[in-house]
């Protein structure tokens, strides 16, 4: 039985549009110990979600923050909704 979420279950999707930004994906590592650090292309972008290529495959969780340096657009909170097998969440 799934569990509904106003924000996210209901939310309107917003087109997508291509960028190739360069961005950094901060999340936290051993309970709040470790703040770890991955670096990530922002493949598309929209108001209500985002389509992210990682260099490299490793287990992301589900909550992360995004950092996109070149729009000076600090610590976004994240939701991790899907993992595609060509390296794209």
């Amino acid at each position: 039985n799934k569990e509904e979420s106003f924000m996210y279950d209901r939310e309107t999707n917003f087109p997508m549009e291509d960028t190739r930004n360069e961005a950094r994906i901060e999340y936290t590592e051993k309970g709040m110990t470790q703040l770890s650090s991955r670096r990530c292309e922002i493949i598309k972008l929209s108001k209500s979600g985002a389509l992210i290529g990682i260099l490299t495959q490793y287990q992301l969780p589900e909550n992360f923050y995004l950092d996109i340096p070149s729009a000076r657009i600090q610590m976004v909170g994240c939701l991790l909704k899907r993992v595609h097998a060509n390296n794209v969440i």
